[in-house]
């Protein structure tokens, strides 16, 4: 009789502690975010990114490139890429990571890097990018 209470006994043990680890599981789940790429962006997706990249480009890039004297043409220079991760809160305010810039294959300085870096900050992303992790390019690439 003892027998059989010390096997129900460590049977509810054993139900409680596979409950317990699979509700903890499933909330892990739920809160973790993986990373997106362009390439896996819905079509309505794209069209977003392309409207918030043409808008900062204008009014933050642009201004960035005269100041520091960037030209891109396809007599000197004609490559500017710019990788970044983002990390976007619930109200589409990001923390941008870039994770490399070049010009020409040619590094930025520190400085110049920073000085993106904080343009990044105003980027303003629309609702189907809240609450996500990001990592996306920014660039102008001349066919000459």
């Amino acid at each position: 009789m003892e027998r059989v209470y010390y096997i129900c006994i460590m049977k509810t043990s054993l139900l409680f502690l596979l409950l317990f680890t699979s509700f903890f599981c499933c909330s892990a789940q739920e809160t973790s975010k993986d990373t997106v790429y362009f390439k896996n962006f819905s079509y309505a997706e794209m069209n977003q990114w392309d409207s918030i990249e043409r808008l900062w480009t204008q009014k933050y890039l642009q201004p960035f490139f005269k100041k520091h004297k960037i030209k891109i043409s396809c007599g000197g220079c004609s490559r500017f890429v710019m990788d970044i991760y983002f990390e976007v809160k619930e109200d589409g305010v990001c923390k941008p990571t870039i994770l490399s810039v070049h010009k020409c294959h040619i590094d930025l300085s520190k400085k110049q890097k920073d000085e993106l870096s904080k343009l990044l900050l105003q980027l303003k992303f629309t609702n189907p990018f809240y609450n996500r992790n990001l990592r996306l390019t920014i660039s102008r690439v001349l066919k000459c």
